[in-house]
């Protein structure tokens, strides 16, 4: 699966999402995508626990995933996406895991995969790794497929509501 970064530019008020489409398909596609925000947000409860496999993950106390979640339009391919945004960690670069093969934190909490912690000592820009690693293991909570039925369930809804075309 291929994530894309959602990103302030691609913001429904930008202008060059503004040009790229008309008023009613741009209504239509912010408001369905919005649905999908909050579906993705209020998915991810907060609680103590671990949520199941298979389910939305729990979003604790204080969960970067959730907060950052946003909806947009990509202009490349003028399709919505909706998902949380990377994160800038420090000055390391983006939200990846000291091994992992790569994954990002919402790539890793979606699909699941293997994780090699090292603690860390140090101050500033400059860590250290200390003692031995521990292997992680995240099952996939799947938070994007469970928001996708519900969000193009509500896309159909609006295309009947506002139609695009006159007489449809």
């Amino acid at each position: 699966m291929s994530y894309i970064n959602v990103t302030t530019k691609m913001f429904f008020d930008r202008a060059g999402i503004i040009a790229a489409m008309t008023d009613k398909s741009r209504k239509c596609l912010s408001s369905a995508l919005a649905f999908g925000r909050q579906v993705m947000k209020r998915g991810m409860r907060r609680r103590k626990g671990v949520s199941a496999v298979g389910d939305y993950p729990s979003a604790h106390k204080n969960s970067l995933l959730r907060d950052f979640i946003f909806f947009g339009l990509d202009v490349k391919t003028l399709s919505g996406v909706v998902g949380p945004t990377l994160l800038h960690r420090g000055g390391s670069g983006m939200d990846r895991e000291i091994v992992s093969g790569a994954k990002t934190v919402p790539e890793l909490i979606n699909e699941g995969g293997i994780v090699i912690r090292h603690r860390a000592m140090g101050r500033g820009r400059t860590f250290r790794r200390v003692g031995t690693a521990q292997k992680q293991i995240y099952k996939p909570r799947p938070f994007v497929a469970l928001t996708l039925p519900k969000t193009a369930a509500k896309l159909a809804d609006n295309m009947a509501k506002f139609p695009l075309r006159k007489g449809a």
